[in-house]
């Protein structure tokens, strides 16, 4: 990313770099392009602090993201000692660090902090392993929903267009394949269906002269359709 140069969540990038005084549109640009920067050079951001505006509560004005493996390991110790585990820490204390400020004057968010330096190997290969990596985002989620509860896309369909609309996003086969199985069965039917069930038959029925289709309007209005 260049200086002063206004970022939108829809941007592609192909690869992100953070620059002080970058500048983005809202907070869901700054977690996208920390999120994107943090994989691309191999290792995962946390947020480790959110500040709220004094008086309105639904605006953040601060964020800051460390390196997964910043502050140290603090074991819980029991006087027993055949019950303790032994176990490695991936804490190192690194210096990693980036914060973003939106001030009351202003209409964007801009990046005022950044401690580029870690203290230990970075892995953009092995990175994607990391649990936080292996999870869809929400607005992929949403998107899977909408295409099973209101579309009849299938999975390679989803994955097609999952992958264009989201590409700063590293979507699994094997996550999508669960998302899908979790939203089947909830799709909701609405008036349209009979009509597009309807049309489908009636198009049978003009094609074979043998193909029998019969509706029939019931009910007090004579708004139930019922096909034979």
């Amino acid at each position: 990313m260049q200086n002063g140069v206004l970022l939108d969540i829809s941007n592609k990038i192909n690869n992100t770099t953070l620059s002080v005084n970058d500048t983005f549109k809202d907070w869901d640009a700054v977690e996208i392009a920390v999120n994107t920067y943090a994989k691309q050079n191999g290792f995962v951001a946390i947020k480790s602090r959110k500040d709220i505006d004094a008086i309105d509560k639904t605006i953040v004005r601060r964020c800051v993201y460390s390196c997964w493996k910043a502050g140290t390991s603090n074991p819980k110790k029991v006087e027993d000692i055949s019950l303790h585990r032994e176990s490695v820490s991936t804490k190192t204390n690194c210096p990693w660090q980036v914060a973003f400020y939106y001030g009351k004057n202003t209409a964007v968010i801009r990046l005022t902090k950044l401690d580029n330096n870690h203290n230990h190997q970075c892995d953009p290969v092995t990175i994607d392993l990391a649990p936080k990596n292996c999870h869809l985002p929400k607005a992929v989620f949403d998107k899977i929903e909408h295409y099973i509860t209101n579309g009849r896309l299938g999975a390679a369909q989803q994955y097609d267009l999952l992958t264009k609309e989201f590409p700063e996003c590293h979507i699994k086969k094997k996550n999508l394949y669960n998302a899908i199985q979790k939203f089947r069965g909830v799709r909701v039917h609405d008036e349209s269906d009979a009509a597009v069930m309807l049309s489908y038959l009636m198009k049978l029925r003009a094609e074979d002269p043998n193909y029998i289709v019969v509706p029939r309007l019931e009910g007090p209005t004579l708004q139930k359709l019922v096909i034979f």
